[in-house]
């Protein structure tokens, strides 16, 4: 808006793609900017066979997944760009993280362990470190979804007297899990470590301010911007990564 460009939003689900493709060349709409919030192999398949024969138009896709697909399969003109992150190596480095504090108890999400590169890090240090997993609790509220993991790290606190740090993968349910251990009369880190995900501004001002992986939407956000404006880039396919910002609730191991 501020540099007087005129735009619209559209919804890009699997179900509607049909619909905004039609659209899409109807208006001879420009420039796309693509948020693909889920993408699966449908998404694909369907967006490679709507979009590829629309002329002239160019793509930026803002938060690819690229530990889950391959950009360039998507990108149909020169310049087109995907920016974003991968989440596996991003995991990755959160967990060496946590291991680089001096913590032998790892209580991680359940879903992890879907990742092959959590797997071989698993594998290489479970001489050295404990690894528990816990669900993701569905409940109404991200209170009571906070209330119900607490339930599960108790457990799970228990089989060891090692240093304890659990990765939370949302800073508002790392919050939920600080209030309930505060009712509880626990606290973080005293009692249990915490290393959240996503590095919203609000989370260096909760209970205990999170140390977290933040996310590169600001250089993701201005990457956008230069492209609108038609600044030239050397590539297509820009991979960022995610910086972890101390707070105090990973404080690390005294050796």
């Amino acid at each position: 808006e501020k540099s007087g460009k005129s735009y619209m939003m559209l919804q890009l689900s699997e179900s509607h793609l049909g619909d905004t493709a039609q659209f899409i060349k109807m208006y001879r709409i420009p420039r796309i900017i693509v948020i693909p919030t889920s993408v699966s192999w449908n998404f694909h398949e369907k967006w490679t066979r709507l979009f590829r024969n629309l002329p002239d138009v160019d793509y930026f896709f803002y938060d690819f997944p690229f530990e889950r697909m391959d950009a360039s399969e998507l990108l149909f003109s020169n310049n087109s760009i995907a920016v974003g992150i991968d989440r596996k190596q991003a995991r990755l480095k959160a967990l060496l993280h946590m291991l680089s504090k001096g913590y032998k108890h790892l209580l991680l999400p359940e879903s992890l362990f879907e990742d092959f590169l959590t797997k071989d890090f698993i594998d290489a240090n479970a001489k050295d470190v404990r690894f528990d997993f816990y669900k993701m609790a569905l409940q109404d509220s991200i209170f009571d979804m906070g209330k119900a993991m607490v339930g599960q790290l108790l457990s799970l606190m228990k089989k060891t007297r090692k240093p304890k740090a659990a990765y939370i993968n949302d800073d508002f349910m790392s919050a939920a899990v600080m209030r309930c251990f505060r009712e509880m009369g626990l606290s973080v880190p005293e009692n249990l470590a915490i290393l959240s995900w996503d590095g919203l501004e609000e989370s260096d001002y909760f209970i205990t301010p999170l140390t977290t992986c933040v996310m590169p939407h600001e250089k993701m956000i201005n990457t956008a911007l230069d492209w609108i404006e038609g600044k030239p880039f050397s590539l297509n396919q820009m991979v960022l990564d995610v910086e972890i910002r101390a707070g105090k609730s990973l404080p690390g191991i005294s050796r």
